[in-house]
């Protein structure tokens, strides 16, 4: 209780010293400089319900996206892509024979089909040869608008097909790949086929046209069809369907030869492989035509989506929202949100059908039978189920979400039927106040409706050229520092556990010595569970976790996914396994710290009434603020939009996200929970595991020291501790709990960086700016002038050049930038074999850190007094070029001169004392007139 109280006091007479006058509003606002720059979604979307609605949207979008992958994967106890990569391992020949005779079978047209009789109500299965119905089911759509019918039909067409497979002697395993291709495929049917059911019935109800399908016809020419005309050429192409997914790009290269099928295939530059591609076929005698593609050929969208259509209503919605004070707010208005939230949704569903449909034509507009075929799109089925899969959850996901948005934004997530439910003896105007009050609105909550207005325009936007260099940048500098760090990089990424995840915990309730056995059997089972040895409720916990997509690796997957879809198929496995144990690391970190969590709150008395779903979501909500949320959705204001500025933002942001939540949490934890003891966990637990370097606090107190004086009062704390207590002691100050066992440092890894300030071009452009200054402005010179080793060591991922670094410093022991050797006292500083040994590794030798951190302190120092002593120097000289001035003003330099020596008498490394023999070498007037040797030589 004292504990609890002296906390409350100290937090509220800080946050009344720091904070603002609370001033009386009827609707809260977003503070600008408090939230919009200094924070990050995460942190105040609790602050207004809308706002929290809306952040939470982009969230659900990724759950969503992984629920709906999971679903389209796994077919009782058979995992489509596991089923094809046990194939090709068991039998290499077999699996090009499946992919053959998939491909083939989607050219030739040739599959059991499904067709629909509208007057009987019944869904039949068409023999691909015969052409004959072999199976007839009753139609029945559920409440999800799925037809169990047609669900039947389907799985009696795949029965069928395996049959056939099975006639001619397929071994089970090919079989069961070709079952599950079918079953991932018409899983994602189903799931296009009830949106176009629920929207077909919204605009009935609403007595609105339905929207149309853009395909093309026999002449290649584009035609429109209807909804019913789109699932009745679903269900003709359910049989035989294979995705043609082509990369993305801004340019088509199409080729023709006589007796050949034709090829389309796609670049991102009209230079360079392009060309080759165009001189290579154009000699092999193809009649070859590139051109700038103005329709994406794709059968399904990527997760990001080009909804070009879609984009131009979102932006014409928020525009007209901008425009319409929230006192108009009335009826009309409120039927247009409904209206054009049913147009985007209606819309990029259409888009989306058009691009599978497009591919190969519409059969209702078509009459031969096989088609012009375009090689050139994805032909390894497992690769390509596994694009059509996250291109189909991905579109899926993004238009939910585009919506949720939209309504959050206008307060109108319910519409007047459903607030009529709750409300039954409500009406019209009661809702009207009811959309007013939940909206954002544009008067009383400025700087959140500007936020919300850039906010849905920054995570629904179609990726530009632009974001596609920038995101190869971020990509780049993450693999360059991050990959082939095999076990320093999870190291430092694990130590969230015991830092920001413990204080989480107890900031959520859960008791402070609690926490760490929660988390330690957390990681335990998590072991387990990936090992397959769990069961009951802890299977039930990872596996929800696992459904929702909980546990994947955020940092691997939003760094790295523009560089990965941009490099071949070979440099795309070397860079996954290079980021493999990260990737694991946090795959770790995410899933014990919300299966702890859950076991933690299930236990406390307040949350005995709530389900298991919510306490999964209280538990992911300690995760996403103990890690970090890394997505578009929880980007910083100054990081939104595709505007240059906002460009570098991001790429001076790549390795600062997480510092950043950090921060955050302990200000929340702080000055919103009250928590004394989860703040002080945050400041001290990084001080003792590597170092008071590594704390939060430590910058932030040696800046105040040096305003007292101190030169520098960090390195004077460890010379002080050493000197007291001895070497190990100032070794655990310096280095922490690492630096004694195993005899490594991670201050650099774990400090904040409260207090750096960019200073250059480089420092603004973050990683992306030190890849490249590591590369052209480093590594590529030293290799010119025949440094290789040095130069390789700032070229390569700092993974492996950390090997060519251990084998060079085990030869020649350290060195400086000119190859001097690298003394400390009298002796050269060569690594042991076990600091080799860790330097391979790519971790930093407790040792040798020391050494580079004290002399690199003293150098600043040095260079403080450096500057202090020229300027008495040219004050001096001043003065004797005016004549010698008067005699106080000599006076008060001398004093000056002794206060600096004083000063220099107390440091415990040299710098030059002013003594009168160096104010006469350097006041010199004769020295002083006297021309350089360079300038003396001059003609």
């Amino acid at each position: 209780d004292n504990l609890d109280a002296d906390t409350n006091s100290i937090l509220e007479t800080a946050g009344k010293l720091i904070g603002r006058v609370k001033v009386a509003k009827e609707k809260p606002d977003l503070a600008y400089f408090g939230d919009l720059v200094a924070s990050i979604p995460e942190f105040f979307k609790q602050k207004i319900y809308a706002v929290g609605r809306m952040v939470k949207a982009t969230y659900d979008q990724r759950d969503e996206f992984n629920e709906i992958v999971t679903n389209l994967e796994d077919h009782d106890n058979t995992n489509v892509a596991t089923a094809f990569k046990d194939l090709n391992k068991q039998d290499a020949a077999g699996y090009t024979k499946v992919q053959d005779y998939l491909v083939g079978e989607d050219r030739d047209r040739h599959g059991y089909r499904l067709e629909y009789d509208a007057d009987a109500a019944k869904w039949r299965v068409v023999h691909p040869d015969t052409g004959l119905y072999i199976d007839e089911f009753e139609s029945a759509v559920d409440e999800y608008f799925i037809d169990t019918g047609e669900v039947q039909a389907a799985e009696s067409s795949i029965r069928h097909e395996a049959e056939d497979l099975q006639k001619i002697n397929w071994i089970p395993q090919q079989v069961n790949a070709v079952k599950a291709f079918r079953m991932s495929t018409n899983k994602g049917f189903f799931l296009l086929t009830a949106d176009m059911r629920r929207l077909k019935k919204r605009f009935a109800d609403a007595k609105m046209p339905e929207p149309k399908i853009t395909t093309r016809g026999e002449d290649g020419k584009p035609v429109k069809i209807s909804i019913d005309e789109a699932l009745a050429i679903m269900g003709d192409m359910r049989g035989y369907y294979f995705p043609r997914i082509r990369e993305r790009g801004n340019y088509m290269l199409t080729a023709h030869k006589e007796g050949e099928l034709s090829k389309k295939e796609t670049f991102k530059f009209n230079v360079g492989k392009i060309g080759y591609r165009k001189r290579s076929l154009e000699k092999d005698g193809w009649k070859v035509d590139v051109k700038p593609i103005s329709q994406v050929g794709e059968d399904v969208f990527t997760l990001s989506g080009e909804l070009i259509k879609t984009q131009q209503l979102i932006n014409a919605a928020l525009e007209r929202v901008e425009k319409t004070p929230s006192v108009q707010f009335d009826k009309e208005e409120i039927q247009k949100v409904f209206d054009e939230t049913e147009a985007i949704f209606s819309t990029a569903l259409a888009e989306q059908l058009s691009n599978i449909i497009r591919e190969r034509g519409s059969r209702v507009h078509m009459t031969k039978r096989v088609e012009k075929v375009y090689t050139g799109y994805e032909e390894d089925p497992a690769i390509a189920i596994a694009k059509y899969i996250r291109g189909l959850a991905g579109g899926e996901a993004k238009r939910n979400m585009t919506v949720k948005l939209l309504r959050a934004f206008t307060g109108t997530e319910l519409s007047f039927a459903e607030f009529k439910d709750k409300n039954p003896d409500a009406g019209w105007e009661e809702y009207q106040d009811h959309v007013r009050k939940m909206m954002i609105d544009s008067t009383k909550q400025k700087n959140a409706f500007k936020w919300g207005l850039a906010y849905i325009k920054h995570v629904t936007r179609n990726p530009e050229t632009a974001d596609e260099v920038i995101g190869m940048l971020r990509g780049v500098g993450v693999a360059k520092f991050l990959a082939f760090r095999v076990f320093s990089a999870p190291l430092v990424n694990i130590t969230a556990l015991p830092t920001s995840v413990v204080a989480t915990m107890k900031g959520a309730g859960i008791p402070y010595i609690k926490t760490w056995r929660l988390i330690g059997k957390a990681c335990w089972d998590y072991g387990m569970y990936r090992a397959g040895k769990t069961k009951n409720e802890t299977r039930k916990i990872f596996d929800y976790i696992r459904l929702k997509g909980w546990d994947n690796a955020q940092f691997n997957s939003e760094s790295l996914s523009v560089l990965r879809s941009n490099l071949g198929r070979k440099y795309d496995k070397i860079i996954e396994w290079g980021m493999f144990t990260f990737g694991e690391s946090e795959r770790l970190n995410r899933a014990a710290t919300i299966a702890g969590t859950y076991r933690g709150l299930a236990n406390l008395e307040k949350h005995k009434d709530k389900s298991f779903e919510e306490l999964m979501n209280l538990a992911k909500e300690v995760s996403d603020k103990a890690h970090a949320v890394y997505a578009k959705g929880n980007d910083p204001y100054f990081a939104m939009g595709g505007n240059p500025a906002a460009q570098v933002a991001q790429m001076f942001y790549v390795f600062r996200r997480f510092s950043h939540s950090y921060l955050m949490n302990m200000r929340r934890l702080g000055f919103e929970e009250k928590d004394l003891v989860a703040v002080m966990h945050m400041v001290l637990a990084p001080a003792l595991i590597a170092g008071a370097g590594a704390s939060v606090m430590t910058p932030i107190i040696g800046a105040m020291l040096r305003g007292f004086g101190y030169d520098d009062p960090e390195e004077e704390m460890y010379y002080e501790v050493g000197k007291t207590f001895g070497e190990t002691a100032e070794t655990f100050a310096r280095f922490g709990a690492l630096g004694l066992v195993p005899g490594i440092s991670a201050k650099g890894s774990l400090a904040i960086g409260i207090t750096d300030a960019p200073t250059s071009i480089t420092d603004i452009a973050g990683a992306p700016g030190s890849v490249l200054d590591d590369i052209f402005v480093k590594g590529i010179p030293l290799v010119a002038r025949g440094d290789v080793s040095k130069g390789f060591e700032k070229i390569l991922p700092t993974g492996l050049g950390n090997i060519l670094r251990a084998r060079r410093e085990a030869k020649e022991g350290l060195t400086t930038k000119t190859n001097l050797p690298l003394f400390y006292g009298n002796e050269v500083v060569k690594p042991t074999a076990a600091e080799t040994f860790y330097r391979a590794l790519s971790f930093y030798p407790e040792r040798i850190a020391k050494i580079q951190e004290k002399q690199y302190r003293e150098f600043q120092t040095a260079d403080k007094y450096t500057k202090r002593r020229s300027e008495i120097y040219a004050r001096m000289r001043k003065l004797i070029l005016d004549d010698n001035g008067d005699k106080s003003t000599w006076a008060k330099l001398y004093a000056e001169v002794a206060e600096y020596n004083e000063d220099i008498i107390g440091l415990n490394f040299y710098v030059p004392l002013i003594t009168n023999k160096s104010i006469k070498a350097n006041t010199n007037l004769k020295r002083i007139y006297k021309p350089s040797k360079r300038e003396r030589m001059r003609q």
